[in-house]
């Protein structure tokens, strides 16, 4: 029981260390501090705004390799420590989530890598903002009810144990 309850306060901290990782080396983020990043970055590409387009990609750019590193070694704590928890058809779904993430965040990032302003319009230019925000608004979204479902699963997941007749025994 106490592995169990370990294992969720483990999880829990793992946002809070790569937050602090993220200050102290700039070198990860965890699902809600990825979300603030993309929030910040989303902000400066607001269409008809058309400042230094380079270093606003190159900035997005760079949020988006250190949010690939942070969720990479979150889901793969929790694609470790989950299975003897959740089982076959919780773990399918929770694949499932942190391959749509991948998936949306690679989409995004390849949108940004591929975007060229030079010789377009200002409704092309404008267009392509657009799409930019689009993709981070959906990734946003993504990351966000994954986190909100993830801490709803461990809060069922601790109420389970502390409660009377709970197993006595977690994933080793």
């Amino acid at each position: 029981m106490r592995d169990i309850l370990a294992l969720i306060k483990q999880i829990r901290e793992a946002h809070q260390v790569i937050v602090t990782n993220l200050t102290a080396t700039g070198s990860a983020l965890s699902d809600r501090s990825a979300l603030l990043g993309l929030g910040r970055q989303q902000a400066a590409w607001t269409p008809g705004s058309f400042g230094d387009m380079e270093a606003g990609r190159q900035r997005l750019l760079d949020v988006f390799d250190r949010l690939k590193q942070g969720l990479d070694g979150h889901f793969k704590l929790e694609e470790r420590a989950f299975p003897p928890l959740f089982g076959e058809l919780m773990m399918r779904g929770l694949l499932a989530e942190h391959n749509d993430i991948r998936s949306e965040l690679t989409q995004a990032r390849d949108l940004i890598r591929q975007m060229d302003f030079s010789g377009l319009s200002h409704e092309a230019a404008t267009q392509r903002q657009s799409d930019v925000q689009q993709a981070l608004g959906a990734l946003a979204m993504l990351i966000q009810d994954h986190a909100t479902s993830e801490e709803a699963v461990l809060d069922l997941l601790q109420r389970g144990v502390e409660a009377d007749g709970a197993p006595e025994n977690g994933p080793s």
